[in-house]
């Protein structure tokens, strides 16, 4: 049984973990035909408009033949469905793909199982030489599809664990979250509160950093203002907005206390100054 990674890497293994070379295009070509048309066929005619765009039919026919014939040599052919005709196809039992059984997870409701074969976005840097629009329109879309689908599932177990009341593994599946869509300050936000409800505020503010420095270094963006300020709270540089307002509740009620201890004083010291004033009788 051969298998196809596309989640996180691009490359098929065979039977026994071993590496099959595939040069870049066909291997989009396999990609494509084992992923958008799973469990179908597609016209030749399609598969021209995608792969060989700007060359006449005859040179992009010809380039074709030559290219599933290359993936049968390495393949075999039974992985090759409709061989010689119009319609060529994938047959998934001798070829398995991660897409496939990661939809195939989800839509029966298991996100754990499916969320394993996530090891990254889908065709990470792949690329080949002249690849036309349509491909790299349909790379786009189905990563931004695997993604949100993924999400999706991180989240559901995120709660899931959540109503077991294990911050350990809610704390899991947010960082998992996090590592689909790593702008998603929310996210963060989420793992940092759990770190700080189990009273580990040095592990939140070291998230925070971390968060900050990945979004430096790899996006060259900074975190906003309000992600800064709570830094600045769990490093103890400032007291954050509920436990500001209770220190100047406190301020204000010394401030109070002192006035009228002030005005106590005043006013027993006008009554000194009168009993003390001449003329006045003195009392034995």
């Amino acid at each position: 049984m051969l298998f196809l990674h596309t989640l996180g890497t691009t490359e098929v293994r065979g039977a026994d973990d071993d590496l099959v070379h595939l040069e870049p295009k066909r291997l989009a070509l396999l990609v494509y035909l084992a992923v958008a048309h799973a469990g179908s066929t597609v016209s030749r005619d399609t598969l021209l408009t995608v792969f060989w765009p700007e060359r006449d039919e005859q040179a992009a026919r010809a380039a074709l033949r030559q290219s599933l014939h290359h993936l049968g040599t390495r393949l075999g052919f039974d992985v090759l469905l409709g061989r010689g005709t119009n319609e060529i196809g994938i047959d998934s039992q001798c070829l398995r793909c991660d897409v496939l059984l990661f939809d195939t997870a989800l839509d029966a409701h298991e996100p754990a199982r499916a969320m394993k074969l996530v090891r990254g976005e889908f065709l990470p840097g792949f690329l080949y030489a002249q690849a036309s629009d349509v491909f790299l329109e349909w790379i786009d879309g189905e990563r931004n599809r695997l993604k949100e689908r993924a999400l999706e599932a991180a989240l559901l177990l995120t709660r899931e664990e959540q109503r077991r009341g294990n911050m350990t593994g809610q704390v899991h599946w947010l960082k998992r979250a996090l590592d689909l869509v790593p702008f998603r300050e929310d996210l963060l936000d989420q793992i940092v509160d759990l770190y700080e409800q189990s009273g580990n505020r040095a592990t939140a503010a070291q998230t925070i950093r971390s968060f900050s420095r990945t979004l430096r270094i790899r996006y060259g963006v900074s975190t906003s203002p309000a992600l800064r300020h709570r830094l600045r709270v769990l490093q103890g540089e400032v007291v954050s907005g509920s436990e500001g307002e209770d220190v100047h509740q406190r301020m204000r009620t010394l401030q109070q206390q002192v006035s009228a201890e002030m005005s106590r004083t005043t006013e027993l010291m006008r009554q000194l100054q009168a009993l003390a004033r001449p003329g006045r009788p003195s009392v034995d």
